[in-house]
């Protein structure tokens, strides 16, 4: 069963690799091959692997059929439906699931600004909305958030009109649906203990919604590698599950009659599987925790039908089912890293008589799981934190043995009465304001680091036999440990980095906003920093830093914020906190909350044979038109170049023209994101570019890029990139630099759930 819940898993990890879904009747036919092959025993794991990959493609197929037409983006819509979710509110915005009955079918995630309704899980809602299909930035090491909304089964986004018509049709107050019920409870904890320092965190640990967690609380448990231990999981639903086990058997064992109606083992797994569907349920049975259920149903089966009970078919069972469930459970890193746990425990325990202690067991055990988990947190975060196995072996048991039962009994008795439940939940609050309190002091020492390393093969090939290495039996000599360990680190230290003279231009995909990385030999330069979109999403934090990060870039020698306005300098602050930078200039230096200096024309550098020179503003000349500040960035070798314009308009074009400054480019970042202020004929003929990028956020409420402008750009016979099309843009300047190598990122790492824009009039031209 092992090998089948691996070969099964293999199939599945290749269907999720596909550009583009195979047609149905080859995936029926692929099916029918698999059914055959599956009736002899040389043939049977080659075709279950075949059903693994039919499996995804089917489902796949099916969810992408249900989708938002594109004649309804952007359109006004009244449309009925279903709060399907814990309501996530601040003072700006309230963010929920909504499942759309009427005039069509759809699942959405749905944002209300500015509102005051009171929106419940559960309720029936007439809103009128403008909705769009799902759509997210495409960067290297970024978050892929289409992968994210299609595992979710979320086919469209958008907002709430305040001005629509939007009512309540029906209250689930009275309702006994799932998702009324966490409502109602939700509620009820509001009253009891809303009041409560940490009731965020326990909201979070009870019902699994997690949008009380402050953004500073979220940093540290990811850098201490501990906030799987705040969510619903498996991790709780197994440390419950397992604490119900042994409370059975106490009273098994105490009890006179029941000894004889029913054996230990299974009344401990019947009232085990019991509390862990009962704590899912609470969470709304997510994802993760079907998985956990699917998970601890198989032992629970096992023990009910008198079976020897096999690990590790029990692992290959366990992933089966959750593989049949949730065919795209593969693209979560969750998925990954909690099988990834328990394969690296077996692999351990099966290979060493133990230590000699508990705690001496305990902490090796989470040294080894830190290193077999390394590969996968490469992979899937481009980090590794550093104490992570430290900080886990005193954070699980405090979490999982007693806040998360202390919780839980709280959420229970508070139904009951609700004085003695508030009571039991001041104890849990102190208990987690004591860890959040433990990781602010480690934080304040430097001690929640992470190690940002280049997700490049080399380096996840030496991981894996470090992991492999130091998962081998107790009788290999520890000097081969040593010596991955050792080899890990000096691949990890040789990062990709350009030859001399050779020139990298990135134009990030930062939405309505306009961030570029240029990259010599020895040195990098960020233009611009994205926006920020809110208090808590901003491009510096969701797209550069991770881009940064996955390159190996832990300093940036300039930075260059071309003008004031939030679209250019939304991310700085989040840019700031995770990265060193030497040299700061701006167009509007007063408004970035750290000293910088004025750029003006004449201010030039050479790096690595590379040129880089300020073409605007004139220095003490400032101009009352914010765009028109923008620092004009010209970066050339020899005959290539790059032009960096930022927001100028009209104005700003013709002053550089009439300088008798040389602003021919190959590559142009289309001034104010092809705006009609912008993009005069006479600079276009001017610059002459051959490659076009217009920066410019998808379905933007500006109409950017504006259609008179592309034309214009057309006819020059320029390859045309928009950033909402293509993702991320990439300029490599190699070899005999005679020419630039050109890729779009989203194209590049297309998968079949990803979004396509599909506009001609730059597909074509750009591929």
């Amino acid at each position: 069963m092992f090998l089948a819940g691996i070969a099964f898993l293999v199939g599945d990890f290749v269907a999720l690799c596909l550009h583009e879904l195979p047609s149905a009747w080859f995936t029926l036919t692929l099916t029918l091959i698999a059914l055959i092959g599956f009736t002899y025993r040389h043939t049977r794991l080659f075709a279950i692997a075949l059903l693994g990959f039919s499996w995804v493609c089917f489902n796949a197929d099916l969810r992408l059929n249900n989708e938002l037409r594109q004649y309804f983006e952007g359109e006004v819509i009244t449309v009925t439906g279903t709060v399907m979710s814990l309501p996530d509110a601040n003072s700006s915005r309230t963010r929920f699931l909504f499942e759309i009955d009427s005039p069509f079918r759809l699942n959405t995630r749905i944002s209300w600004y500015n509102t005051d309704a009171n929106v419940r899980a559960g309720d029936r809602w007439q809103l009128t909305v403008k909705l769009k299909q799902p759509h997210g930035f495409r960067n290297p090491g970024g978050f892929d958030y289409e992968a994210w909304l299609f595992r979710k089964n979320i086919r469209a986004t958008g907002y709430v009109l305040r001005k629509g018509d939007n009512f309540a049709l029906k209250s689930a107050a009275s309702d006994i649906s799932l998702q009324s019920l966490r409502q109602r409870l939700y509620s009820s904890l509001t009253t009891t203990a809303g009041h409560l320092d940490h009731f965020g965190t326990i909201i979070g640990l009870s019902l699994g919604d997690r949008s009380g967690l402050a953004t500073v609380q979220w940093d540290r448990l990811t850098r201490s590698g501990t906030n799987h231990l705040f969510a619903i999981s498996g991790l709780h639903i197994g440390l419950i599950a397992t604490l119900m086990y042994f409370l059975s058997g106490l009273v098994w064992r105490f009890s006179g009659t029941l000894k004889y109606a029913i054996s230990r083992p299974t009344l401990g797994w019947a009232i085990a599987a019991v509390a862990a569907c009962c704590y899912a349920a609470m969470a709304g049975f997510s994802l993760p925790t079907q998985r956990a259920i699917a998970m601890l149903m198989v032992p629970a089966i096992y023990a009910f039908c008198q079976r020897q009970f096999s690990p590790l078919s029990g692992y290959g069972l366990a992933l089966l089912a959750v593989l049949l469930i949730d065919p795209f459970a593969g693209l979560g890193a969750d998925f990954w890293l909690s099988f990834g746990a328990v394969g690296v425990i077996f692999l351990y325990l099966g290979g060493r008589l133990g230590s000699p202690t508990r705690i001496a067991r305990l902490l090796a055990l989470q040294v080894v799981i830190a290193i077999g988990l390394s590969p996968l947190l490469l992979t899937q975060f481009g980090q590794i934190p550093v104490t992570s196995a430290l900080i886990n072996s005193i954070a699980v048991p405090w979490i999982g043995l007693l806040v998360v039962p202390t919780t839980l009994f709280g959420v229970v008795l508070s139904l009951v009465h609700a004085p003695s439940g508030l009571l039991i939940l001041k104890v849990c609050d102190l208990l987690i304001d004591m860890f959040w309190r433990c990781l602010g002091l480690l934080d304040s020492h430097g001690w929640l680091e992470t190690v940002a390393i280049p997700t490049s093969p080399a380096v996840i090939g030496t991981v894996l036999m470090m992991g492999a290495v130091a998962l081998l039996p107790a009788r290999t000599p520890r000097v081969l440990v040593l010596v991955s360990r050792g080899v890990s680190l000096i691949v990890a230290a040789v990062r990709p980095q350009p030859l001399e003279g050779d020139l990298q231009v990135t134009a990030l995909d930062v939405g309505q906003g306009l961030s570029v990385l240029v990259r010599t030999r020895n040195h990098n330069l960020l233009y611009d920093t994205g926006g920020r979109f809110s208090d808590s999403f901003n491009a510096g934090s969701a797209v550069i830093v991770p881009t940064l990060r996955q390159l190996g870039i832990r300093k940036l020698d300039a930075v260059i914020i071309s003008h004031g306005d939030l679209d250019h300098r939304g991310g700085f602050n989040d840019l700031v906190e995770n990265v060193d930078i030497e040299r700061l200039l701006s167009g509007n230096p007063l408004m970035l909350p750290r000293p910088a200096k004025p750029c003006f024309q004449g201010q030039t550098w050479n790096w690595d044979g590379v040129l880089f020179e300020i073409l605007h503003p004139s220095a003490g000349k400032p101009s009352s038109n914010r765009n028109d500040r923008s620092c004009v960035l010209r970066v050339s070798f020899g005959e290539r170049a790059v032009l960096l314009p930022g927001d100028i308009e009209h104005t700003s074009e013709s002053r550089l023209l009439r300088s008798h400054q040389n602003v021919s480019a190959d590559i142009l970042l289309a001034p104010h994101h092809g705006s009609a202020s912008s993009s005069t004929p006479a600079f276009i003929a001017a610059v002459e570019p051959d490659h076009v990028v217009f920066p410019v956020g998808y379905r933007n409420r500006f109409g950017f890029p504006k259609q008179d402008v592309v034309n214009r750009y057309s006819q020059t016979d320029a390859a045309l990139w928009r950033s909402d099309h293509h993702g991320a843009v990439v300029f490599e300047l190699l070899d005999d630099h005679t020419d630039w190598r050109a890729y779009s990122f989203r194209n590049d790492q297309l998968r079949f759930w990803h979004h396509q824009a599909g506009n001609p009039a730059f597909t074509a031209i750009a591929e």
